[in-house]
């Protein structure tokens, strides 16, 4: 009965702290509007940065991938008690994100995951970082669109990590996080999921149409550059 404890102490904790959405606390905070209001309504980095400009993009992307993080280390060190420390990892991946997709202090409208996803990957497995980043800044270079970069990347997601516990760690199952972050990976695709229908249509934002994006693109190649295999 007590693992079963400290798996939801371990999920509600998650999901309190992933519900701090920065995007919409930095829009009010410094700018007294709500960034829910403006653009693709979505409380990321995407739009931060098309409405607010770079500098609370960057923060809100910090923040974001931060928070998955320290909802992962919280609930492996400190709550996990007599239960997995891997599952209760995995846990707290999965209750972080939607924490982060629909906020219990924002009236349930946050962000796609994409930051908070990057967050909770790299502090359980940090090698699917550029496993999944490679493939996301090739993707977006040459179709220019963030969201198709974005969820190729979430796909690979699972995939990545089936491998890299089998190779990195096989002293663990990979099943958990397999099935975990194939759950994050259908999440983050069903927030976009205006931008498939976009897609379809032939009418996604592209790279290129406002500065904001060229400067996105650029923020997040450099963050790959320089974060990405200093571990």
């Amino acid at each position: 009965m007590q693992p079963i404890i400290n798996y939801a102490i371990c999920a509600v904790s998650a999901y309190l702290i992933g519900s701090l959405s920065f995007g919409i606390i930095i829009s009010k905070l410094f700018y007294h509007k709500d960034i829910r209001n403006f653009g693709s309504k979505s409380a990321g980095m995407t739009n931060m940065l098309r409405t607010f400009g770079k500098a609370p993009a960057i923060a809100t992307f910090i923040c974001d991938v931060g928070k998955g993080i320290v909802a992962v280390v919280l609930a492996k060190k400190l709550l996990c008690g007599d239960a997995d420390p891997l599952v209760c990892g995995y846990i707290a991946a999965v209750f972080s994100i939607l924490g982060h997709m629909f906020p219990i202090y924002f009236k349930f409208r946050g962000g796609k995951g994409v930051a908070t996803a990057l967050g909770v990957t790299t502090a359980l497995a940090w090698q699917t970082f550029p496993i999944v980043m490679i493939p996301f800044v090739i993707i977006v270079a040459a179709s220019k669109m963030i969201s198709l970069g974005s969820i190729i990347s979430a796909a690979i997601l699972p995939i990545a990590t089936y491998f890299v516990y089998y190779f990195w760690y096989p002293e663990y199952s990979p099943v958990v996080p397999t099935v975990a972050t194939a759950v994050i990976a259908l999440l983050i695709i069903f927030m976009h999921r205006t931008n498939i229908k976009r897609m379809v249509r032939g009418e996604e934002n592209k790279l290129g149409a406002k500065k904001s994006d060229e400067q996105l693109f650029n923020i997040t190649k450099s963050l790959f550059l320089r974060t990405g295999f200093n571990y």
